[in-house]
């Protein structure tokens, strides 16, 4: 059950209290005020005394970082608190107060803190003016009528949503704030290295696993291997496919490796250490589509679309590499394609790969290439066929080639979908149905070798790979 308050209210002596270290700390209420109106103003109060606490008793930098931000943090619950006695609790009151929460509190201060980065005087200056006008800008776009209208009026407000007020929730809980802050932090690291969609699912799975804990938790509590046991079982007992729940874990676990590197935590959890933190995924059947299938599909499709598929077919790409291809990769006198998998490319063994384009793919690939410089193939509006964008929570991905798949799906009235990776996959497979060519499947995959022989020895044979390519077209184009 969640615990409603950080303080505990005494209603006979109409104050808060709390124990902290063995001392108690109380809030008298004001003149005027109410349990429900005080709470704000005596929580404000409460943080600042705990950290002037934690500075006596410690001398701690972090509890000084914490101190150097309360100036901040009571803008945001003044602007908080405003809103609640202006507006009552509304859905749009709601709104505003968890748009300023995310902003200010966990996105600004809590990650601060956890980086220890005290702020200065003018910093603080800085950041309450924009916390004002921040709260102005989301009141007119989330407009609403005041509390007074409706009393003068004597009709009844709109109605709250029924889940808990945010200002009620857990989060409020100081442990779990660290824990979320922290968790900012790791994501922040995880954007310089990996793409904007790989860094928003493990955040989306890091999220997942701090809504589970309970409200109390610390991050000691959260990192103890019973904790990371009970999460595990609860993510076995979910309704969803093996892989899906594999992620799930592993990016709590990546969370728990970062938060050890980054000296944090002083061990790893024994759980992960010994590699139980996991859920085995089984080998998944290999869908392909039938001969039958890629001549129907082929011979519906007209341009842009039939390129695209060719190129699945021919060289094994997927919409990313399609999206990637260089005119530097590209040998249009010669008909061919050389380049690594864009996925791998900055891998050292694998291998730089040279298609020999069948004449539909390079006739199409002429008609439909760009004069511009860079890419060959770019969407109707010039830009990148597949593209990434993220505002730094949300991640919008743009892929002109599977939505050509759609379409065409749609004007053949096919009820089964056209997922375009089934390309690569087909024709990988069907290189390793023969047994002349089968060796050549991973190359054409562009898959790094497995051999030390592949590795450092033997050179592919192009003459033999082009006629591996050849042979594809005999078995597709008809």
């Amino acid at each position: 059950m969640a615990t409603k308050y950080v303080l505990s209210y005494r209603p006979a002596e109409r104050r808060w209290r709390k124990r902290y270290q063995g001392r108690y700390f109380n809030f008298p209420l004001l003149e005027g005020e109410t349990k429900e109106s005080s709470y704000q103003r005596v929580k404000r109060e409460w943080l600042k005394a705990k950290a002037e606490f934690d500075i006596e008793q410690t001398g701690s930098n972090e509890a000084a970082v914490r101190l150097s931000w309360s100036p901040v943090v009571n803008s945001v619950r003044e602007a908080q608190q405003r809103l609640l006695d202006d507006y009552g609790d509304t859905e749009e009151t709601r709104e505003i107060f968890g748009a300023l929460e995310r902003r200010y509190i966990h996105r600004l201060v809590n990650a601060s803190i956890v980086r220890e980065e005290a702020a200065t005087e003018s910093d603080a200056e800085f950041h309450i003016g924009e916390v004002r006008e921040t709260a102005n800008l989301l009141k007119q776009a989330h407009f609403q009528l005041p509390r007074k209208f409706f009393e003068n009026t004597k009709t009844a407000p709109p109605e709250a949503p029924p889940s808990e007020p945010p200002w009620e929730s857990p989060q409020t809980n100081n442990g779990l704030v660290e824990l979320r802050g922290l968790a900012d932090c790791f994501i922040e690291s995880l954007r310089v290295d990996a793409s904007p969609r790989r860094a928003a699912n493990v955040k989306r799975e890091v999220d997942r696993f701090l809504d589970w804990l309970p409200a109390e938790s610390s991050l000691e509590d959260a990192m103890k291997s019973g904790t990371l046991d009970s999460f595990l079982v609860h993510i076995k007992a979910q309704p969803v496919a093996p892989k899906t729940q594999s992620d799930r874990v592993a990016g709590v676990k990546q969370f728990a490796l970062w938060l050890y590197h980054r000296e944090h935590i002083a061990e790893i959890p024994r759980l992960i250490a010994s590699r139980k933190f996991s859920i085995e995924v089984g080998d998944s059947e290999i869908s392909i589509f039938e001969d039958s299938e890629v001549e129907a599909i082929l011979k519906a499709a007209k341009d842009r679309p039939r390129l695209y598929i060719l190129l699945g077919l021919n060289c094994g790409f997927t919409q990313i590499d399609i999206a990637d291809l260089k005119r530097s990769e590209v040998d249009f006198e010669n008909g061919t394609i050389q380049r690594k998998r864009s996925k791998t490319k900055h891998h050292k063994t694998v291998p730089t790969v040279t298609y020999k384009l069948w004449p539909e793919t390079l006739l199409l690939l002429r008609e439909h290439a760009t004069d511009v410089e860079k890419l060959v193939l770019l969407n109707v509006n010039g830009k990148p066929l597949v593209g990434v964008q993220t505002d730094g929570v949300k991640v919008n991905r743009t892929d002109a080639v599977a939505k050509s798949m759609q379409r065409l799906r749609k004007s053949m009235k096919r009820s089964q979908p056209i997922a375009f990776k089934t390309f690569r996959k087909t024709a990988a497979s069907k290189l390793g149905s023969n047994d002349d060519f089968a060796r050549w499947a991973d190359y054409f995959l562009g898959h790094a070798p497995s051999t030390t022989a592949e590795k450092a020895y033997v050179r592919p044979n192009q003459e033999r790979f082009d006629a591996a390519i050849a042979w594809l077209r005999g078995q597709f184009v008809k």
